[in-house]
This record gives structure tokens, sequence and C-alpha cells, in this order.
């Protein structure tokens, strides 16, 4: 089987993974004029709006990055408890915001795949229901 590239292939090559310092020059202009002034920027419209638009681009994968971390600070931290249905103790509670932790862990990042679907669509429903008590 021949494999066949388009014109300027190579080169594209050459620039990407050469050792020559003007590519090494041209690598880091790169770096500098959008990788760091992008990650720069979200960083600021994350301070202004509370998210970024890098965040916006990829919905899923922030709330599943976010949520286990901040439910288990509440979990841990948080001085109140529903009081009613399955969380009418502290520890109760806890362990449904660990479930819902755990649910939103299971998501892998990929659209459309799960890691563990039936711990994933638990969480989620767990997180649906206690919504209103998602607060301190």
């Amino acid at each position: 089987m021949k494999v066949e590239t388009t014109p300027g292939f190579e080169k594209d090559m050459l620039r990407l993974f050469s050792d020559k310092p003007q590519y090494k020059l041209l690598r880091f202009w790169k770096w500098i004029t959008s990788d760091l002034w992008s990650g720069l920027k979200w960083k600021l419209q994350r301070a202004q709006r509370g998210y970024s638009d890098n965040d916006v681009w990829g919905m899923n994968s922030y709330f599943a990055e976010i949520i286990p971390p901040m439910v288990r600070q509440m979990k841990e931290k948080g001085f109140g408890y529903p009081g009613h249905g399955r969380a009418n103790t502290p520890e109760k509670w806890g362990a449904i915001l660990e479930e819902i932790a755990q649910g939103f862990e299971a998501f892998d990042g990929e659209i459309g795949k799960l890691g563990d679907e039936e711990k994933f669509n638990k969480g989620m429903k767990l997180f649906v229901r206690w919504f209103n008590n998602l607060w301190d």
C-alpha cells in the first residue's frame, strides 16, 4: 500500500518535530501568541463571568470535572442537610453527595461514550432529584 502525502506535508512535519533553532523559535512563538494567550484569556473570563469560552465548548467535560470536587467539599465542610427523604441525616446526605460525585466521574469525556453508564445514570438521577438542596 502506497501512502501519498499532500504538498508541503514533509515541510510541516519538519517544522513540528525538528530540533533546528528556527523551528524551535517558531514553536515558542506559537505557544506565546496562541496557547499562552488563550489560557490567560480563559482565566480572565472565568474571573469576570464565572466560566470561559473554552468551558462552553466542552460543557459536559467541564461539569464532569468541577462537580465532583464541589459536592465532595459540601460533603466534608457543609453544615446542613435536607432533613427529609433519603437525606434525613448528615451521613445519608454525605452518601448521596458521594454517589453524585462518582456518577460525574464515570463520564470519560468522549461525546456519546460513558465509562460506567449505570453509575453515571444513577449519579445524574440523584443530581436532578437533589438539585434544589445543593446549597449550604
